[in-house]
């Protein structure tokens, strides 16, 4: 019968034996995020938070690919969920810790090719912030107001801090700190108009004197949960009555719309791209 090993076990050794040796850094702290974030759902589903690998069942990784699914997460990023916990669970097998690969009968979501992404438009971004107003919704529609505004990702936005904000100036600093890593690892200076500098000045100012205080903070003062928010945009945003909006497309919308009066290199360094062919692919 397999030796008796704790998921926690498992994964530090894992990352230690083969991960640190055949996979890029960046896709080392890929699949460390995504075996944490399996971790914190099979610890609520079994109500232990220190379960031993053998607990892992078809049924828990069913439950946590609709989990991810219901959190608004595209079938696209859904199934790079699976194929990183296959690829870790294959390996534990080899190593006789569990029976078999209990991911081998999930079945890869069907993904379905887009094209270069939603733009919305002007009237119907007006809708949800009337929407949002009208809730007293805050927090979404100043969150809706920034990234509309600059065009950051959603993670960036949620992990703004106060000094980040340069109102003077009238520029953001996106920072590639320990606690949120930017897309290319990169800092990046981003303009801001005068839609987003209100935003930040209010923010600024609820904030008080604490440079390191984050800007869209939970209750408790820490950063919100990215997929939390996210599924919580597209719940407000249905409600308004514009189904499909979501906050990758209000990225997408300010890009397109920059493309016509600003060059191609600026745009990438505005947008965080390293490669300008990202750029030019989806916004040009």
């Amino acid at each position: 019968s397999p030796k008796l090993v704790s998921f926690d076990t498992a994964v530090a050794t894992y990352m230690d034996e083969y991960a640190s040796i055949h996979h890029s850094g960046k896709t080392r702290e890929r699949t460390d995020s995504i075996l944490t974030m399996f971790r914190q759902f099979a610890c609520e589903w079994l109500s232990d938070e220190s379960f031993a690998l053998e607990r892992i069942t078809r049924d828990i990784v069913g439950a946590y690919q609709r989990a991810r699914m219901a959190d608004g997460a595209s079938p696209a990023t859904v199934n790079a969920h699976i194929r990183h916990l296959r690829a870790f669970l294959r390996w534990c097998a080899g190593k006789g810790w569990i029976q078999s690969d209990p991911t081998r009968e999930i079945r890869m979501l069907k993904v379905i090719k887009r094209d270069k992404g939603k733009i919305l438009s002007p009237k119907e971004i007006n809708r949800i912030l009337l929407h949002l107003d009208s809730r007293g919704d805050e927090l979404y529609a100043d969150l809706l107001r920034m990234i509309a505004n600059t065009g950051l990702r959603l993670g960036e936005a949620l992990y703004l801090r106060s000094e980040d904000a340069d109102l003077e100036g009238k520029r953001l600093h996106v920072r590639n700190r320990p606690d949120h890593l930017t897309k290319d690892r990169e800092d990046r200076i981003v303009p801001i108009n005068e839609v987003a500098l209100a935003v930040l000045r209010r923010r600024k100012l609820a904030a008080g004197g604490d440079s390191g205080a984050i800007l869209f903070p939970s209750r408790a003062g820490t950063p919100l949960d990215r997929h939390n928010v996210s599924h919580g945009f597209k719940k407000r945003a249905r409600a308004s009555g514009v189904p499909d909006a979501n906050w990758y497309a209000l990225r997408h919308t300010f890009a397109t719309r920059l493309a016509e009066s600003v060059p191609e290199m600026a745009l990438a360094a505005i947008m965080g791209h390293s490669d300008p062919k990202t750029t030019s692919r989806f916004y040009v």
